[in-house]
């Protein structure tokens, strides 16, 4: 391509800023799709994706190059919930699975990771955005990192889901986070007299006050 040869010699000069310089005077779609898809160095690549407005292109992008922060960075101007969600489910790498997490919508995609992402940030990310209290409750009672426990309960209301955390998460702060949407008096004065650790004792015994002083 003639435009390309004009240009080859300024976007792949050893100087970076000439490069970023050159690139950021191309308005041609074409050409920048052309950076994005086949120049070997990932600096450059970034730099035409900034410009980039082709959903196809930005597609490609996230499915296809090897580099991570590239991929991150197309992210960024996927709008098609559909390519989201196949980044979030497949792409082998946890950090861009969470990129495309934070813009999925579909509910049912959420789920699927919060449930079955090998990684526990990756399921951390989607479980803040989860909405089902079923799936919410679920996470709460099988995921065996607390972290991702916790953050499912800070979502959840079911009382029932909320009562078996309580008395059976062997995570004292999951217990704590959980007496917080609690409001089953019953449950929160067990708490308050068997649980091992004394601050989520006086978790529940603070939540009883609470609950009493806004009834009364």
């Amino acid at each position: 391509m003639a435009f390309l040869d004009i240009f080859k010699h300024k976007w792949m000069h050893s100087n970076y800023k000439l490069s970023k310089t050159a690139i950021e005077k191309i308005e041609d779609q074409n050409v920048l799709a052309h950076l994005v898809e086949n120049d070997d160095d990932q600096h450059i690549r970034k730099e035409a994706l900034k410009k980039i407005t082709n959903q196809n292109v930005l597609a490609y992008v996230v499915k296809y190059d090897d580099s991570l922060s590239v991929r991150r960075e197309a992210i960024k101007k996927v709008t098609d919930q559909e390519v989201l969600a196949y980044v979030a489910k497949h792409d082998y790498s946890c950090s861009v699975r969470k990129a495309a997490i934070k813009k999925v919508t579909d509910q049912n995609v959420l789920a699927d990771v919060a449930k079955n992402d090998d990684y526990s940030e990756a399921r951390k990310a989607a479980i803040k955005k989860v909405t089902d209290q079923n799936v919410l409750a679920h996470v709460v009672k099988y995921d065996d990192c607390s972290w991702v426990r916790k953050a499912a309960i800070n979502n959840l209301t079911d009382q029932k889901a909320l009562a078996q955390v309580v008395k059976y998460d062997d995570c004292s702060w999951a217990r704590e986070a959980a007496i917080r949407n609690l409001t089953d008096q019953n449950v929160l004065a067990h708490v308050a007299k068997y649980d091992d650790e004394k601050y989520v004792r006086n978790a529940a015994i603070k939540k009883i006050i609470d609950e009493n002083e806004m009834h009364n």
